[in-house]
């Protein structure tokens, strides 16, 4: 049985998860590991943010005719991995990986109050400071 979860929530522990969130922004990448990849910027009615990408370029066409900006879906059978980049696009220190188990279902839109899910500005000048010292 699936557990409807929120972003804030999910984990890497747990496989029997549902989510759904709307789907705010998607790019084509390019990963140092594993060539071109394809990543989306998840959003759900708490207001948290979460980056998900396609585990393997053999699943990309099939994502993208899934998934589509500013909709709202279901989605299940993902992976959860977390990770501490140096960069990160949220707040989030997990990301979604969706895979050939993934499911998608449209959802309902939320047409409620979202609050923004910002990273505070002290872990953006830290971050910032960290930076320039790589440069």
């Amino acid at each position: 049985m699936l557990n409807d979860v929120k972003l804030a929530r999910v984990g890497p522990n747990r496989h029997d998860s549902r989510i759904t969130v709307k789907v705010l922004k998607i790019w084509d990448t390019i990963h140092v590991d594993t060539g071109e990849g394809l990543s989306f910027l998840f959003l759900d009615d708490e207001g948290t943010k979460m980056h998900a990408l396609v585990e393997r370029k053999d699943q990309h066409r099939r994502f993208r005719r899934l998934l589509h900006e500013e909709e709202w879906k279901t989605i299940s059978g993902f992976k959860v991995r977390t990770f501490t980049p140096r960069i990160r696009l949220t707040k989030q220190r997990k990301e979604i990986f969706l895979t050939s188990e993934t499911q998608v279902d449209d959802a309902d839109a939320f047409d409620g109050f979202i609050p923004l899910d910002l990273i505070p500005f002290g872990d953006v000048m830290l971050w910032s400071s960290c930076w320039n010292c790589l440069s």
